[in-house]
């Protein structure tokens, strides 16, 4: 059984013997803002004492002239990059990045921009965890603002512009990360369904929902929900006429038999899917 989900959208449903398809439609547009403005920064090494202020690049301040600009030390035997700190989950679209404009534009070139959920744990700029929201191939025209766009939103806290070893150094002056608080945005996902078992897994949070559509809902707006149990058996007292919905962090191999509950995974979470 297949559920696709949307939250923010008007749902019209219906059963069939073997799915139960949920269509969305006046669903309402994302408020994309600027989350990286004045937020914590680092950068892999600096060219100078005038470079060596990694927030910089999220002062707000779109002048292109070297010293209002982030710049690291190259070449370099490891990576050139740049991290912003979101102080938050966010689903990120966009990324507006302004090139140096008074000399040596083509440096900012063939870069990658990753999104992580997790704080970093290698000194490289990169690490297992890490999206690619997008790679930028050639070079930025010196001085110019572009607008990047991710190749899919990309949910995450930490945003870094990486690139390559023994290349010439990164610089930019300015960034601007356009997205939406991860709490309020408005996605789908598809559901595997099982029923008759329960996952023992990390329950996030016990919740009393009328339908299971709730529940898997509120599983798409929990960053860390990537599975839900729901108990059909609304006689019982702690559900109180209702369903009983637990959001998970589902791990493969918890599911067990149990009469009275149905399983629901998400299709397109960062997992091993065990059944479709």
């Amino acid at each position: 059984m297949a559920i696709h989900m949307s939250r923010s959208c008007v749902l019209f449903f219906w059963y069939t013997i073997s799915a139960l398809l949920i269509l969305d439609s006046t669903c309402q547009g994302l408020q994309l803002t600027n989350v990286a403005l004045h937020k914590p920064a680092i950068s892999s090494t600096c060219l100078n004492r005038w470079n060596c202020v990694p927030e910089k690049a999220v002062d707000g301040n779109k002048d292109t002239y070297v010293t209002y600009c982030i710049h690291t030390y190259g070449p370099s035997s490891k990576p050139h990059w740049w991290r912003v700190d979101l102080l938050g989950l966010y689903e990120i679209h966009w990324v507006v990045i302004t090139n140096r404009g008074d000399c040596c534009g083509n440096r900012l070139r063939d870069f990658d921009i990753l999104v992580d959920r997790d704080m970093f744990n290698s000194s490289s700029g990169r690490q297992d965890s890490s999206t690619l929201c997008l790679h930028h191939s050639g070079p930025v025209a010196q001085g110019a603002t572009v607008t990047l766009n991710c190749n899919q939103p990309v949910t995450g806290r930490y945003v870094t512009v990486i690139k390559g070893a023994d290349t010439d150094a990164l610089h930019f002056c300015e960034i601007e990360v356009l997205a939406a608080p991860a709490s309020v945005v408005s996605r789908s996902s598809t559901f595997s369904y099982r029923t008759g078992e329960r996952a023992t897994a990390v329950v996030i949070k016990t919740t009393v929902d009328e339908h299971v559509i709730s529940c898997t809902s509120a599983c798409v707006a929990e960053p860390r929900c990537t599975a839900v149990n729901f108990k059909t058996d609304t006689a019982s007292s702690e559900a109180k006429g209702k369903g009983i919905c637990q959001l998970l962090a589902y791990t493969p191999g918890t599911l067990e038999v149990d009469k009275g509950w149905d399983f629901y995974q998400q299709n397109d979470a960062r997992f091993e899917t065990e059944f479709v």
